[in-house]
């Protein structure tokens, strides 16, 4: 059944905007069924809902992510660090076991000895020159709390007192 072409020029508006939103309905099922973004956000506001949730997850995510690698960053120059003094504690190890035998001469002795003090020399600046972002790593003062911001607005507190753990913006476990 073919529709009368009315001259009424109401109805030929009325016409105009049916097939205008016949048209946009198709151009959106199209887009939906091809998995183009929607462009409008009343096209779609479940699916507009949803991917903004997702958009807030996927930062979220990746704040973490970045945190992580900063704390991966930290433990890999502490360990470097902390790597370096353990060969060094080996080497002095070695030298006071031929200090103690009785082959080393007086000479010997005196050039374990100085040897032994560079060692140490050598595991205090380390100890002083291995840090992050000016906070020294493993320098053994324990005195001072770190806090590190996680994600959520939760912090990680390591404290020499009692109190570490996660804890929430206002210090609630």
């Amino acid at each position: 059944m073919t529709i009368p072409s009315i001259t009424n020029t109401q109805t030929a508006g009325v016409q105009n905007s049916i097939s205008n939103i016949l048209e946009n309905s198709s151009t959106i099922a199209n887009k939906l069924a091809s998995g183009e973004a929607v462009i409008f956000p009343y096209e779609d506001p479940a699916g507009l809902a949803i991917g903004t949730k997702l958009e807030i997850n996927l930062g979220v995510q990746k704040e973490a992510l970045k945190s992580a690698h900063q704390a991966s960053v930290v433990l890999n120059i502490a360990y470097g660090g902390t790597k370096g003094v353990v060969n060094i504690l080996k080497r002095l190890d070695q030298l006071s076991i031929m200090a103690l035998t009785g082959s080393a001469s007086d000479s010997d002795r005196k050039l374990i000895n100085l040897e032994a003090q560079q060692l140490k020399a050598e595991v205090n600046r380390i100890s002083t020159a291995t840090e992050f972002n000016s906070r020294k790593l493993i320098n053994g003062q324990t005195s001072e709390s770190v806090t590190f911001n996680a994600a959520n607005e939760m912090k990680l507190k390591i404290d020499n007192d009692d109190k570490s753990g996660i804890f929430d913006a206002q210090e609630n476990k």
